[in-house]
């Protein structure tokens, strides 16, 4: 069967960029990241060293910072928390929503006091005005 370039495959990635970075949406170059979380990301699945990751976690007066890379001005990010890896869930940091991405680190601010939380942050694509 033939795939058309405007097609995608079954996690979404769109056979355009996986032409483009000559990988298939399983591979992983290395980094345990497969190249369809590097689209979602805007990361280059060819490079061990491109993944979304969080570099610096710091204590402030106003909260607590969360500094993460590399960010695309073509995604949204949204930081989330948790007190306790073993029970509850993830929860949104208020304010910390769907941020557009600057390019390059980016940081993002928990102005929740807790004794100890877990981070992560999240990416989607941006999606075009007027759309959900």
């Amino acid at each position: 069967m033939r795939t058309l370039a405007f097609d995608t495959q079954t996690a979404g990635t769109p056979n355009w960029w996986l032409d483009h970075h000559n990988v298939k949406e399983a591979y992983d170059e290395g980094d345990r990241v497969p190249a369809w979380k590097e689209y979602v990301a805007d990361t280059n699945p060819n490079d061990k060293g491109s993944y979304l990751h969080i570099v610096a976690i710091s204590n402030t007066p106003a909260g607590t910072d969360a500094a993460f890379l590399p960010t695309s001005p073509r995604r949204h990010y949204t930081l989330t928390r948790r007190e306790n890896l073993t029970a509850g869930g993830w929860s949104n940091v208020v304010g910390q929503v769907s941020v557009a991405g600057t390019g390059g680190r980016q940081t993002m601010q928990d102005t929740n006091t807790a004794a100890r939380a877990f981070y992560r942050v999240e990416v989607k694509l941006k999606t075009p005005q007027g759309t959900p």
